[in-house]
């Protein structure tokens, strides 16, 4: 890995290489600790338009908790499958409810892939962000 960087950064610069380096960072950053975000980000949209309402929102984070509690393996596969079978119950779809739980887990809306970041997290780690999310969610108007 280390040499195929290096290789990239000779092809392209030395400045590409600062900045995959600081996207890479900014990538794994939600890692190390929990990211500070606007309760506003857990509200998935559509150019700038709300694509659901902030009781819709607070619902499904209340929801996503319980299915978080309730799932037997902690793996990718299982929490994805979780994920989907609650956006078809709450007739949400599922890119949406993906928004509201990849912004609680890593305080971004694009990151690294969602469920393999939970499973690496762990089962500790991610439903205390889906509950700390559901505490954001009360500012939202």
């Amino acid at each position: 890995m280390r040499s195929r960087l290096l290789c990239r950064a000779k092809r392209s610069g030395w400045a590409s290489l600062a900045a995959l380096t600081k996207e890479f960072a900014d990538a794994a950053a939600c890692f190390a600790a929990r990211l500070p975000y606007e309760a506003a980000l857990l509200v998935p949209d559509k150019k700038g338009k709300p694509l659901k309402t902030a009781a819709e929102v607070r619902a499904a984070v209340a929801e996503l908790r319980s299915v978080l509690g309730a799932a037997g393996e902690w793996k990718a596969a299982a929490l994805e499958a979780g994920a989907r079978a609650l956006a078809e119950r709450l007739a949400w779809k599922p890119a949406d409810l993906f928004t509201v739980l990849r912004v609680a887990v890593t305080g971004r809306r694009v990151s690294a892939p969602l469920f393999e970041t939970m499973e690496v997290l762990g089962r500790g780690e991610c439903p205390a962000r889906v509950e700390e999310a559901g505490t954001r969610t009360g500012t939202l108007p």
